[in-house]
């Protein structure tokens, strides 16, 4: 799961040097165990410890993301059919963190993302869009692909 493009100034230096592709499935090496990508980049690889259930990450686990064999992202949490589904946890090595409820590999439900510059987005998310009224944020989607109330 990546960040919105709001929230990581990172990303967007990777996002425009990687061109990164459709969302896709992107499978372990080690196990061949397929898992749900987001924002896929090139030399993008990731290592799954957890129950692989007809070839897809299935049940509590854990999913670690590398670029270019470096660790930027830990998800830990439940999955289902590759993709996280009830509570997790994504950490990323900025600092930045998302705790809450997923459905389809989105934020959706109760959370609270903690940026790598200390903001924190705390509350109900809907398809990886957070409005409380007060400020926006997106997380795992574009922004302009939230429907925010005027």
């Amino acid at each position: 799961m990546r960040r919105s493009l709001l929230s990581l100034p990172v990303l967007l230096i990777l996002t425009a040097t990687s061109q990164a592709q459709e969302s896709r499935w992107i499978a372990d090496a080690h196990t061949g165990c397929r898992m749900w990508s987001l924002t896929p980049a090139p030399n993008e690889s990731i290592a799954w410890e957890g129950a692989c259930v007809g070839g897809y990450g299935q049940g509590h686990g854990v999913l670690k993301w590398f670029l270019g064999g470096a660790l930027y992202e830990t998800d830990e949490g439940n999955f289902t059919g590759g993709k996280l589904n009830g509570h997790a946890t994504i950490a990323f090595i900025d600092g930045e963190r998302f705790d809450g409820e997923f459905r389809g590999h989105l934020p959706n439900g109760r959370g609270t993302l903690r940026t790598s510059a200390n903001e924190v987005f705390s509350g109900l998310w809907s398809d990886g869009c957070f409005d409380d009224g007060k400020r926006r944020m997106s997380f795992g989607v574009k922004p302009t692909q939230c429907v925010f109330a005027s």
